[in-house]
C-alpha cells in the first residue's frame, strides 16, 4: 500500500542540451527502473536555441513517466527549478543537472534510504502539538 504513496521526480533545466539529454534520461531509467517505485522526470527548457524542445517532446511521447515545459525565453536556472518544482507531482523532487551523469548514480542512494525512512514510519503521524495527522 505504502509503495503506491512514494514517487520520485528529477527536476531538471535544460538550456541548450539536446545533445545530452537522451544519454541522460537512460542513466536514470538504469538507475531507477529497477526500483519498484514510481518516478517521473520533469524536464524544463530554459529558453534553448537548439533541439532540446524536440528531443524532450520525443522522450514524452514515448514515456508517460517524461514531462517537460519549455519557457518562452531563458530566464535563469532558479525560474526553471521553479517551473519544474511546480509541476512535480509526486512525494519527492530531486534537482538535477543533465549535464552531471556522475549524480545519478547518487540518486540510487538517496532514493533506497528515502524508501526505508518511510517505510519505519508509523502509521499515523502526528501534526503539530501532538494533534492527530494523516493516516496512511
Amino acid at each position: 500500500m505504502i509503495w503506491r504513496l512514494l514517487s520520485f521526480h528529477c527536476v531538471v533545466p535544460c538550456f541548450n542540451e539536446a545533445a545530452v539529454i537522451e544519454t541522460f534520461y537512460s542513466a536514470v531509467d538504469d538507475v531507477l527502473g529497477p526500483i519498484t517505485l514510481d518516478y517521473e522526470i520533469c524536464y524544463v527548457d530554459d529558453g534553448s536555441t537548439d533541439r532540446t524542445w524536440d528531443v524532450n517532446g520525443g522522450l514524452s511521447l514515448s514515456d508517460r513517466r517524461v514531462r517537460y515545459a519549455a519557457l518562452s525565453r531563458n530566464f535563469g536556472r532558479e525560474a526553471a527549478i521553479l517551473v519544474g518544482l511546480r509541476m512535480s507531482r509526486g512525494w519527492a523532487a530531486v534537482l538535477m543537472d543533465v549535464e552531471v551523469l556522475d549524480s545519478v548514480g547518487d540518486f540510487r542512494l538517496l532514493s533506497r534510504q528515502a524508501v526505508d525512512t518511510v517505510l519505519s514510519l508509523p502509521e499515523t503521524i502526528s501534526g503539530p502539538a501532538g494533534r492527530p495527522g494523516a493516516t496512511r
